[in-house]
């Protein structure tokens, strides 16, 4: 019986979490598997589907060109918010916000979180 640990026993992965402004750099560097992105935008993300120029180039030394990295919006902006992810190569992806939403647009300079997870 004391032989088997719990799945979790195990398990370390390193969490970064970062805080970053786009409208100085558009490559956000956070080193590990997992963690929490907090994005100031440098332009409005406009409804129906809108993205505007807010693509930005994550940066981390687990990605390789196979990686599954999942992200995804944690922010409670009562909207519909997208991260698509795009040009998968060793150590970064590119990513850009879409509003799916119909009503309402969100404003340049407001923040939005995203949790992330690299996965090999």
């Amino acid at each position: 019986m004391g032989r088997y640990k719990r799945g979790t026993d195990d398990i370390v992965t390193k969490r970064v979490d970062l805080t970053h402004d786009l409208g100085t750099s558009t490559t956000v560097t956070a080193n590990g598997e997992r963690g929490t992105l907090t994005l100031k935008l440098k332009a409005d993300v406009t409804a129906g589907g809108g993205s505007g120029t807010n693509t930005f180039t994550f940066s981390n030394t687990f990605i390789e060109a196979d990686s599954i990295v999942n992200m995804s919006v944690v922010s409670n902006h009562q909207l519909i918010i997208w991260a698509y992810l795009a040009k998968l190569v060793d150590n970064q992806c590119e990513v850009q916000f879409t509003n799916s939403s119909e009503a309402s647009t969100i404003a340049n300079n407001s923040n939005i979180e995203l949790a992330y997870r690299v996965v090999n």
